[in-house]
């Protein structure tokens, strides 16, 4: 596997970023009377998406990117017919960053704008997005949890390959026990991490424990738009025996063949962040075009620590 990605590192000039127009929603009420009030817009966003798709089938669509800042465009093939994910699978031919992660970067880029000397901790290490954010901002932390000594090895080897850094060690971190003393960081980011958590609530306490006062978090993670309560998938015993209450969902890995999903979180997430000490917990959307973010709603869950 790492010898496919090898190939794949670019170099990448990073340009100055704005964020794209955001939507804030701090309960499932408040995000549900929006859909209600604002029908027809979502529905003319659901047909622009179908155009864009027709358009791009034909010729390249242009966008920005709110990753590396620049001028990019991705092209379909005129030949499949099939939905497009846009979330996942529309990535930047530049900066090889996928419409979620494009969403992120240009929100960070936002706070780090308003703070450009805070420290950030990233639960991912061997990712082009942590490649890029370590360009852009130097003052970046990752990590990975991988067990096997001889896949550790190749990690660290792709992580200097996609970052440059020949100096780069690739740092083994578990969410739910962080090395890392208190208000050891202002930014904490987590991207499709946290449903891989048995015990999530505790891996949000050790979030909000390594961030400063007034520190931000940003995640994101399978998420029921219209559902309150969370649903777990899977549970760990104490035993360290796995009990399935749904079919096993296996979700694609860079340093793995595949990590169970536990949780698909619901909008008492933000309930749970609240109790683990932050503040101001809410879902972020937005749909923007023009930075190449589509598929009805780009989302995120962003919070402050008390």
């Amino acid at each position: 596997m790492f010898a496919k990605l090898l190939n794949k590192r670019k170099t990448l000039t990073v340009a100055p970023t704005e964020a794209p127009p955001l939507d804030r929603f701090g309960s499932l009420q408040a995000y549900l009377a929006m859909r209600e009030t604002r029908g027809a817009e979502l529905e003319a966003r659901r047909r622009m998406e179908d155009a864009v798709a027709a358009l791009a089938r034909l010729a390249p669509f242009h966008y920005r990117c709110g990753a590396h800042g620049g001028t990019t465009s991705f092209t379909l093939d005129p030949d499949v017919d099939a939905e497009v994910n846009w979330r996942e699978s529309m990535c930047c031919p530049d900066c090889q960053l996928n419409g979620r992660m494009r969403f992120c970067a240009g929100i960070l880029t936002q706070w780090m704008d308003a703070r450009p000397q805070a420290r950030i901790y990233l639960t991912e290490q061997a990712t082009h997005g942590y490649a890029l954010l370590k360009r852009r901002f130097g003052h970046v932390v990752g990590s990975e949890y991988i067990h096997d000594q001889e896949r550790r090895k190749a990690v660290q080897n792709y992580i200097r390959h996609i970052t440059g850094d020949s100096s780069e060690v690739l740092r083994i971190e578990d969410v739910t026990r962080l090395s890392f003393a208190d208000a050891s960081f202002e930014i904490v980011a987590s991207f499709e991490v946290l449903e891989h958590v048995p015990d999530y609530r505790l891996a949000l306490r050790e979030m909000a424990r390594v961030l400063g006062r007034g520190g931000q978090l940003l995640l994101t993670a399978p998420f029921l738009e219209t559902t309150q309560d969370t649903l777990t998938r899977a549970r760990l015993e104490a035993d360290g025996s796995i009990t399935h209450l749904l079919p096993p969902e296996y979700h694609g890995d860079p340093v793995s063949d595949g990590v169970l999903c536990f949780h698909h979180f619901g909008w008492d997430l933000l309930d749970a962040l609240r109790e683990a000490g932050f503040e101001s917990a809410e879902v972020v959307s937005s749909f923007a075009p023009a930075y190449g973010l589509l598929g009805g709603a780009m989302l995120a869950i962003t919070a402050r620590k008390r």
